[in-house]
């Protein structure tokens, strides 16, 4: 699968929670809603927005290069 870019993420990401918005409440789904839980998934967004960053680290400096 060819490397996405740092716009292609960021816009797959948006659709994702845009349909995620329009879906079921977590509580329908019967998502665990704990303290811990809650606190996963927040460490596992935190991974994704430093490797966001990091993508549009690579992208700008990519770009400069051009």
């Amino acid at each position: 699968m060819p490397a996405m870019t740092a716009e292609a993420i960021t816009a797959r990401l948006r659709e994702l929670a845009r349909l995620s918005a329009a879906g079921p409440s977590p509580m329908q789904r019967g998502v665990d809603m704990s303290a811990a839980a809650i606190a996963a998934r927040l460490r596992e967004l935190s991974d994704v927005s430093a490797l966001c960053a990091k993508l549009e680290a690579i992208g700008a400096a990519a770009r400069r290069r051009r």
